[in-house]
C-alpha cells in the first residue's frame, strides 16, 4: 500500500463497536500482499503523525493499517463509502 486512503466513518464505527464490545471478531486484511485471516480482538485505533489510521489486535505482532482491510465480521469495507 502507498497513499492512505481514509476509510468511512461508518465502517470507523463499527470498529469502535467492535472495540467497546471486546468481541472476538474475524478480520480479513492484507499484509505484505498476503490476504490474512485473523480471529483476535480489536484493542484500539489510532492516527499516526502522518495522518494514517491503525489498529491494534490482540495477539498480533503487527498494527493494521485500516485500509488494508478487506470485512470484519462478514462487514466489508468496499461496501461504504
Amino acid at each position: 500500500m502507498d497513499v492512505y486512503t481514509p476509510i468511512s466513518c461508518t465502517f470507523h464505527d463499527h470498529i469502535e463497536h467492535f472495540i467497546t464490545l471486546k468481541k472476538p471478531v474475524t478480520i480479513t486484511f492484507i499484509e505484505s500482499e498476503v490476504e490474512v485471516y485473523y480471529q483476535t480482538q480489536i484493542l484500539e485505533t489510532y492516527t499516526s503523525h502522518t495522518k494514517e489510521e491503525f489498529m491494534k489486535l490482540k495477539n498480533y505482532p503487527n498494527e493494521i493499517r485500516l485500509d488494508s482491510i478487506i470485512s470484519i465480521d462478514d462487514i466489508y469495507l468496499d461496501e461504504y463509502d
